[in-house]
C-alpha cells in the first residue's frame, strides 16, 4: 500500500514538473501586436485564431485585449468562408493593435 502511494506521488510530481517546463514564455506586447498584424495582413487565417486566443499572456492589458477579441469570429461573422471575420471585426482588431502599439511607444 505504501509503495502504491509513493508511486502515485511520484507520478503527480512528474506531471507537475513537466507542466511547468513545457509552458511557453508569455507573449510580450511587441509579440502580441505582431500577431494582430499577422491576422490583419492575412498571414494567419481563421484556422490560427484559436491558437492565438490560447497563447500565454500575463500582462493584464494584453489579457483583456485577448479576451475581448477571442470571439471576434462569432461577433463579426466572416463574409466569405475561410476568413476570420468581416470588415467591422478587422477594424476592431486594428483598433486594439493601434492602441497597444501606441502605449508601447509611449512607455
Amino acid at each position: 500500500m505504501l509503495l502504491v502511494g509513493l508511486g502515485l506521488l511520484a507520478v503527480i510530481v512528474v506531471f507537475l514538473v513537466a507542466g511547468r517546463v513545457r509552458r511557453p514564455a508569455p507573449l510580450s506586447r511587441d509579440e502580441f501586436v505582431a500577431r494582430l498584424d499577422e491576422f490583419l495582413t492575412r498571414r494567419h487565417g481563421a484556422e490560427d485564431w484559436d491558437a492565438f486566443c490560447d497563447e500565454h499572456v500575463v500582462d493584464p492589458e494584453l489579457f483583456a485585449a485577448q479576451r475581448a477579441l477571442c470571439c471576434i469570429d462569432e461577433q463579426y461573422p466572416p463574409d466569405r468562408p475561410g476568413e476570420l471575420c468581416n470588415a467591422d471585426g478587422l477594424a476592431l482588431i486594428r483598433r486594439y493593435r493601434d492602441e497597444l502599439r501606441g502605449r508601447a511607444a509611449a512607455a
